[in-house]
C-alpha cells in the first residue's frame, strides 16, 4: 500500500510509545487518526492529546470505524484480538505497526537507529542535529522529545530518522540507507531464546544496508563488530568518549550519552552536516522524556525519571546521577518489566544497583506480553540485597519512596512501566 494515498487510519494500541509517534507522524501529514487503548494511563497520553488526537479506552468491536483506509495493530496483539478480529472480519487493511512505519520509512532516505541500548536518545539526538542544521527530516522516535514537538516530526525532505525496535524482530521490515548501531546486548527472552538468536536480527538487518549507505558503530564493541562483518557498506567507527578531542559539550549526564551523541554525529557528517554545526545543535539538546527527565523536587530532593529497564542501564543511569550529584545520597525506585527479562537477566540485575544507597522494587511490570510468571518483587529484592525492599503497587510505592527520601537526596524512577506516575505523584504530592 501506498502511504501517501492513506487518508484515515486507526490505531489499535494507540498509547504505545512507538504507535504514538506514528499517530502523531500522520496526523502531522493530515492523516485522519483515531485509536484505541486500555484505560491504563500511559506517559503518551499528553502527546496524543497536545496533538488532538482521540482515542477510546477499553477494547471492543464497535470502536472499529466503519470505514477507515487502514488499521493498525500494535505487536501486542495478534488475530484473535478483539478489534483485530472485527477489522479482518469486516475485510479492512490490517497491518502491523513495523508494517506501518516500513511504508513510511523505505519510501525515502532511512536512517535507523538500533541497538539494545541508547536508540531514543540517539535517534532524537540525530533528529536534532538535522532539524537544527535545516536538513527538514522526519523524525519516529520511542519518546516524547520536547525540542521535536513530541515523540514524532514530518519534514518536507526524503530523510527519515527512525528508532528501530529489534522485538519480535520488527527489523525485517525496514530498508535502511545507513543505520546506527548502539550496542547489541541480550534482551527480550520472551521473543529470541538465546543470545544468539537476539544478536543474528541485527546481522541480518545490516547486511541489508546499500553498498552506498553506511554503519556506525562503537569502537572496541566485540558484539558491533561481529554485526559489522556483515555490512556491504561504508562502516565508520566512532571513537570511545574518552579519545574524542573534548569539544563536545552536553546538557545531558553521563558517558553513556556523550557515546550517543558522537554516533549521532558521525551519522550527521556523512549526511554532509559538519561536526562544528552537530556539536552547537547538541550543546542545546535537552533530551527526551523519561530519559533521565528531572521531574521536579520533593521535600528538598531531586525526583528523576527514567526508562530503564535494562541492568546496563539501570548501571548507566546511577552512574550518570552520580556524575550530575556527585554528593548526594541516591535513592532508586525500580519497576522490573516484564517476567521473562526479570528471570533471564536476574544475576546481571542483582549486580546493576550497586551505586545505589537505597532500592524500593516495585511489583513487576507484566505489561500486555505477560500477566504473571516465575519469579515476585520480593525475590527480586533479595537477590539485589543489600539495602533493596519490595515496595508493592504504585500506591504503596509512592508511600515508601516518601518515607524512604530525605532532604538533598536523588530519587530515580526507573523502569518501562508505571515508575513516572511515582516520580509525578512524589513531585505533586498527590497520590
Amino acid at each position: 500500500m501506498d502511504m501517501t494515498a492513506v487518508r484515515s487510519v486507526y490505531c489499535i494500541g494507540i498509547k504505545g510509545a512507538g504507535m504514538s509517534a506514528l499517530a502523531q507522524l500522520l496526523h502531522a501529514r493530515g492523516v485522519l487518526v483515531s485509536g484505541s487503548d486500555t484505560a491504563e494511563h500511559y506517559f503518551t497520553q499528553e502527546t496524543l492529546a497536545a496533538n488532538g488526537i482521540p482515542y477510546v479506552e477499553e477494547f471492543h468491536a464497535d470502536h472499529v470505524p466503519t470505514t477507515v483506509d487502514l488499521v493498525v495493530r500494535s505487536s501486542a496483539y495478534d488475530d484473535t484480538h478483539v478489534e483485530v478480529a472485527e477489522a479482518l472480519r469486516r475485510g479492512l487493511h490490517v497491518v502491523t505497526y513495523a508494517e506501518a512505519v516500513a511504508m513510511l520509512f523505505n519510501a525515502g532516505r532511512g536512517i535507523a537507529i538500533c541497538g539494545t541500548h541508547g536508540k531514543t536518545t540517539t535517534t532524537a539526538m540525530l533528529g536534532w542535529i538535522l532539524v537544527s542544521a535545516g536538513r527538514d527530516p522526519s523524525v519516529i522516535v520511542g519518546g516524547a522529545v520536547p525540542q521535536l514537538g513530541g515523540a514524532a516530526r514530518a519534514g518536507a525532505s526524503d530523510l527519515v530518522v527512525l528508532e528501530a525496535d529489534e522485538y519480535q524482530d520488527k527489523l525485517q521490515h525496514y530498508a535502511p540507507y545507513g543505520v546506527i548501531l548502539t550496542n547489541i546486548e541480550y534482551d527480550h527472552p520472551d521473543f529470541f531464546a538465546t543470545p544468539s538468536a537476539y544478536a543474528a536480527a541485527f546481522h541480518r538487518f545490516i547486511a541489508r544496508i546499500p553498498t552506498d549507505g553506511f554503519l556506525v558503530i562503537h569502537e572496541r564493541d566485540a558484539e558491533a563488530e561481529a554485526a559489522a562483518s556483515a555490512a556491504r557498506c561504508r562502516i565508520i567507527r566512532v571513537p570511545a568518549v574518552e579519545d574524542d578531542p573534548g569539544a563536545l559539550v552536553l546538557l545531558l549526564p553521563g558517558a553513556h550519552n556523550r557515546r550517543n551523541a558522537l554516533a549521532a554525529t558521525a551519522a550527521a557528517e556523512i549526511l554532509g552536516v559538519s561536526r562544528a554545526t552537530a556539536f552547537a545543535a547538541l550543546a542545546t539538546f535537552r533530551g527526551s522524556k523519561r530519559r533521565f527527565e528531572i521531574v521536579g523536587e520533593a521535600h528538598g530532593a531531586v525526583i528523576v525519571d527514567d526508562y530503564a529497564h535494562h541492568p546496563t542501564e539501570v548501571r548507566a543511569t546511577i552512574a550518570a546521577a552520580r556524575e550530575r550529584f556527585p554528593d548526594r545520597r541516591i535513592v532508586v525506585v525500580f519497576q522490573p518489566h516484564t517476567f521473562t527479562r526479570t528471570i533471564a537477566l536476574r544475576d546481571d540485575f542483582a549486580r546493576a544497583f550497586d551505586g545505589a544507597d537505597q532500592v524500593l522494587v516495585m511489583d513487576i511490570f507484566g505489561s500486555a506480553r505477560e500477566t504473571q510468571g516465575g519469579i515476585s518483587s520480593a525475590e527480586f529484592a533479595t537477590a539485589i540485597g543489600r539495602n533493596a525492599t519490595a515496595s508493592g503497587d504504585v500506591d504503596a510505592t509512592i508511600a515508601g519512596a516518601r518515607s524512604a527520601m530525605l532532604p538533598g537526596d536523588v530519587v530515580l524512577c526507573l523502569g518501562a512501566g508505571r515508575n513516572d506516575a511515582v516520580a509525578r505523584a512524589l513531585v505533586s504530592g498527590v497520590s
